[in-house]
């Protein structure tokens, strides 16, 4: 029997103006955070694509799964469902315990194929593979088997404690991370990536 191929998820919203980027959109406008959104969105799946593993959109609003026509046909979509962001998370690992799964989110402009091969090498002798952003959450997670019942219970979610929150509920599973990267969040956030393509 043929054995399953890993599975890189990425989370995202249906990129529209109002439902994406809400801190962004307070600075630049919904237009334009929606544009930003749409833009990376498409440059991610074009990066990211890569025969080593399927790519899976977990979409919020779940109604837009069956509605949208932003998504490339052959990318399948699944909806995020009800929960929060941890919930949410868990229930992707729950659905594919029968192989390797890294989950993303579709705003990380400093991801590459590199990056996401070296997350499943490490799931070969890992439990768990963590990407810290700089923000002190996190850009990547991995995970393979089924996953603990408390995962993610307590983590203070849009906050500098997140990371070392989510470790704390692998319940002394095994981990290793990968470098830190930066998500963007604000304005302030692309300026600096901005800035780092410029040196």
């Amino acid at each position: 029997m043929r054995k399953p191929k890993a599975c890189l998820v990425i989370m995202a919203k249906e990129p529209l103006p109002g439902r994406v980027k809400t801190r962004l959109a307070k600075e630049v406008g919904s237009t334009v955070a929606a544009w930003w959104s749409r833009h990376q969105l498409k440059k991610t799946i074009r990066n990211l694509n890569d025969p080593r593993w399927d790519i899976i959109i977990s979409l919020s609003p779940d109604f837009f799964v069956k509605r949208s026509k932003f998504w490339p046909s052959k990318i399948k979509c699944i909806p995020q469902g009800r929960g929060d962001l941890g919930q949410k998370m868990r229930n992707i690992f729950k659905l594919f315990t029968n192989r390797p799964v890294c989950i993303i989110g579709g705003d990380i402009p400093g991801i590459t194929r590199l990056e996401v091969s070296k997350a499943f090498k490490k799931l070969a002798s890992r439990k768990f593979v963590v990407g810290p952003a700089e923000d002190g959450g996190f850009w990547l997670i991995g995970h393979k088997g089924k996953p603990p019942t408390k995962l993610f219970d307590g983590v203070r979610w849009s906050s500098s404690w997140a990371y070392l929150d989510t470790i704390e509920t692998f319940e002394g599973r095994s981990f290793s991370c990968l470098s830190k990267l930066r998500d963007v969040d604000s304005l302030l956030d692309l300026e600096a990536l901005k800035a780092k393509c410029q040196n």
